[in-house]
């Protein structure tokens, strides 16, 4: 749809002037701090004092909150495949079955936040879940700003730096726990040198369960903040971690997530490597606030970023677990000298929306335009999965199984089916195999459970008549080509067509079993 020349320059306007605002903003800091050295200067003492006057600060606050709404309007539609496996756990626990991912045998930890899962649960009794998981999302993102400025001594310095990056928006309203972890992590930042008070013991004590990495922080946060301060009241900020592993024992019979053995094992060099390259930049500014600043402090971001390096780092775009450490760095810059604090900031730009997404954003409040289907982690799997959803409700019985691999939407809109997570993350058997991320596939195992239909997915436009291409992931692909698949399974005469990130195309379709078709005709 063409855009009317007025919105083009309504949206141009909107972007220039918020940079501008913080253009002045910076300058506005950096002149407090050097007032005394332009003291005798009349031009510079005439601008600070109007840069200082109660009208600016109302502009940078004005600014901060018109861009922190277009933002959530823009990226509001935006959510993940990965987001429906929450609600799919949450949905079981709003029916009273507990968080199990099939109704029927062995329990499974497939997610990586129980807080969350347990959150959306709790309210999916009487509302929407996804509805639930934006609405909080963007809480925690509001509080992220907030706390921010507070812990920063009022510093639009880190406040702006925060808000501009990319993937707080794109990842915040995203169905995922992201916002909540980048909140509960800058709460417990006065844990590094403050005596414990019980509001940030009550922090420290969430985090231990919104993360798996939550547990190490809040050993290494406890036993460092007991070092410095020897007060008994911070070994409560265990209670709520160790509650939830003695759960986790008994519904699921581990230690660790099902998550950790699906994504965190593998070569572990290729690990570190994947994690290097996800990560590494971030080792600049990190490595700039250990020269600039005390090791007391900056130990706390340097682990952060660490747990992400070695784990791998993650295959989704626009930087999602580096969110944290992002903004405990941005926070921290304000505490530093102009120009140490120049130096951390520069590298942080990186991570940045770009400017044509910037005022695409201020924009939003004139054109009303959101964020398109084509920038979307996955498109629009989530609606055309929702129309299949349906289609099969219509055409299969509730018993029949199902082996899939985004395993998110489609068996959240079935949660009275069986689902056979072939990417791993939902399946015990699938996430200790050997093999790194998206890896860990079993052919046989899958078709020794005779699953009644089996979802793969093309890179193929179905328009093109070339019917199915195994040219998607490895894992679908081994599977189609193993030699009973053939025998035993047969394409249904549909696909689905849905668009892909960046505009690609991509096709679904749907296999049944011979003889579970043969049975059901018989009926």
């Amino acid at each position: 749809m063409r855009v009317p020349v007025r919105c083009h320059f309504l949206r141009e306007f909107g972007k220039l002037f918020f940079i501008s605002v913080i253009c002045f903003s910076i300058l506005s800091n950096w002149l407090e701090e050097n007032h005394f050295i332009f003291s005798d200067d009349i031009l510079i003492s005439t601008l600070k004092v109007h840069l200082d006057s109660l009208w600016f600060r109302d502009i940078q606050w004005s600014s901060m909150v018109i861009f922190s709404l277009s933002g959530l309007y823009f990226f509001w539609p935006h959510m993940g495949d990965d987001a429906y496996i929450f609600f799919r756990y949450a949905q079981n626990i709003a029916n009273g079955h507990g968080p199990i991912w099939n109704l029927e045998g062995a329990a499974v930890e497939g997610f990586s936040s129980p807080m969350w899962v347990y959150w959306l649960g709790f309210w999916g009794q009487w509302f929407d879940i996804p509805t639930v998981a934006r609405l909080s999302g963007a809480v925690g993102m509001m509080g992220v700003l907030c706390s921010i400025y507070q812990l920063s001594n009022r510093s639009m310095w880190s406040v702006c730096g925060v808000l501009l990056t990319m993937g707080f928006h794109y990842w915040g309203t995203a169905g995922l726990e992201t916002a909540w972890v980048i909140w509960l992590t800058v709460l417990c930042l006065p844990l590094l040198n403050e005596v414990p008070r019980p509001q940030t013991i009550f922090y420290v004590s969430l985090l231990g369960v919104l993360r798996p990495e939550g547990v190490g922080l809040v050993i290494l946060l406890s036993l460092w903040n007991y070092w410095m301060h020897r007060d008994n009241l911070i070994w409560f900020a265990w209670i709520p971690m160790l509650l939830w592993l003695s759960i986790r024992w008994q519904i699921y019979e581990d230690l660790l997530p099902n998550t950790y053995w699906a994504k965190a094992t593998g070569d572990t060099w290729f690990r570190i490597q994947s994690g290097w390259n996800y990560a590494g930049w971030l080792g600049i500014p990190i490595g700039l606030g250990w020269i600039y600043h005390s090791w007391k402090i900056w130990w706390f971001p340097t682990v952060l970023w660490l747990v992400v390096l070695l784990g791998g780092g993650d295959w989704m775009w626009h930087d999602r677990l580096l969110l944290p450490v992002i903004s405990v760095i941005w926070l921290l810059s304000a505490r530093l000298d102009r120009t140490p604090r120049l130096l951390l900031s520069v590298p942080l730009i990186k991570y940045w929306m770009p400017l044509s997404l910037m005022g695409a954003t201020m924009g939003t409040g004139f054109t009303g335009q959101q964020m398109p289907i084509r920038m979307h982690q996955e498109g629009n799997l989530i609606e055309i999965s929702e129309v299949m959803a349906q289609e099969i409700r219509q055409a299969y019985p509730e018993d029949s199984l199902i082996a899939i691999n985004h395993a998110g939407v489609l068996p959240y809109f079935l949660a009275e089916y069986s689902f056979v997570d072939m990417s791993a993350l939902n399946d015990r058997h699938l996430a200790r195999l050997k093999g790194n991320l998206h890896e860990k596939y079993d052919p046989d195992y899958i078709l020794s459970l005779k699953p009644d239909l089996v979802v793969l997915n093309s890179l193929t436009d179905p328009k093109s008549g070339e019917g199915f291409q195994d040219n998607y992931w490895d894992g679908e692909s081994v599977l189609f080509r193993h030699p009973k698949f053939s025998e035993e399974y047969v394409p249904i005469a549909k696909s689905w067509r849905r668009v892909r990130f960046g505009d690609g195309v991509a096709s679904i379709w749907i296999f049944q079993r011979r003889r579970t078709l043969e049975r059901w005709n018989s009926k």
